[in-house]
């Protein structure tokens, strides 16, 4: 798969333009350019997700109505044409001039990864990003999971109404033995796509000491605290993400920003080819503010391991990259 042309309007600072992308490509310019607004809505096109923010409305240019999002890709040699219209409260997305009714399809059917000062994965700041990541990943790769995870969603809002609305402790009981037992099937399947992960680590000269490890908050505790603060808190976000070193110590906060930023785009790489071992598809890589970190040689190193997919790389400065397709803001 591979996105062909990308034509937007009204896109946060971006007027109206139109993009063609080849195999390799490099989109320059300063800070304040709009680089990252384009993988914003290559991304928004197909999933009507941004990692920027909540609000798709947030995307619109101030003192416009709406933005036009048209995206061109091909996938076995037929090409769909994605079109999202953002308004204020409503949003209209169509794939060949159709309305799209299963959103979850057309994510699982065409692949997109982004890195991201904005969204970097299993090393964010955010606990919720982390799982957020481990989940689009195994939403790609499993069936079951997406299954499980839709099961815990439901019971999740519906124990929320018996809390807040009507402090239902005796039925929110046997509700939280049923999300229970799913936290701990969810748990199971987060750790073998972690250990996976941490496989490919160890196979990383620079990388083989860093692990990452997941836990469960006590449940019983968050059962207790939910009593206190009329607050649903057992979910499946109830579980944290820790980057650690052979010892299991915590070194999240030692991390230069260079070994980061290393550690961040490889866990990437390895999330690409889990994915594609599993699901035999080509993925689209958007790696935003790519060279900020990394030196010429992991420079070379990580574009040569995404080699074999479509890569849209930002930056300020091209400094290490020749032979791509540039694109001047």
């Amino acid at each position: 798969m591979i996105l062909k042309e990308l034509s937007i309007e009204n896109v946060r600072n971006h007027a109206q333009k139109k993009f063609n992308f080849e195999k390799k490509n490099y989109i320059t310019g300063i800070n304040g350019a709009g680089k990252t607004s384009i993988l914003e809505a290559i991304i928004v096109s197909i999933s009507r997700k941004s990692f920027k923010t909540n609000k798709l409305s947030d995307m619109i240019t101030i003192k416009k109505e709406h933005s036009i999002i048209n995206a061109l890709f091909e996938k076995h040699n037929f090409d769909y044409k994605f079109l999202l219209k953002i308004e204020k409260n409503k949003k209209y997305h169509l794939l060949n001039g159709k309305k799209i009714e299963k959103l979850q399809d057309i994510i699982i059917n065409f692949p997109i990864f982004i890195h991201s000062p904005y969204y970097e994965g299993l090393t964010d700041k955010s606990n919720r990003k982390k799982l957020s990541f481990i989940d689009k990943t195994l939403f790609f790769i499993n069936k079951e999971y997406r299954i499980l995870l839709k099961k815990h969603n439901r019971l999740i809002e519906q124990k929320k109404n018996l809390l807040i609305k009507h402090r239902d402790y005796k039925n929110i009981e046997i509700y939280n033995e049923m999300i229970t037992d799913l936290l701990k099937k969810i748990l199971n399947y987060r750790k073998e796509l972690l250990n996976s992960i941490n496989e490919r680590l160890r196979n990383h000269s620079t990388l083989k000491h860093i692990h990452f490890e997941i836990y469960q908050e006590n449940i019983r505790n968050l059962i207790n605290k939910e009593k206190t603060i009329n607050k649903s808190l057992l979910s499946s976000n109830s579980q944290t993400i820790k980057i650690t070193n052979r010892d299991n110590i915590n070194i999240e906060n030692l991390l230069s920003f260079g070994q980061k930023k290393e550690l961040s785009i490889f866990t990437v790489y390895s999330t690409l080819k889990i994915i594609e071992e599993n699901k035999k598809d080509d993925i689209i890589i958007l790696l935003d503010d790519f060279e900020a970190g990394l030196d010429e040689k992991r420079v070379k190193i990580f574009y040569e391991l995404f080699s074999k997919n479509q890569i849209i790389i930002t930056g300020v400065e091209k400094k290490y990259i020749k032979n791509i397709n540039t694109i001047n803001l």
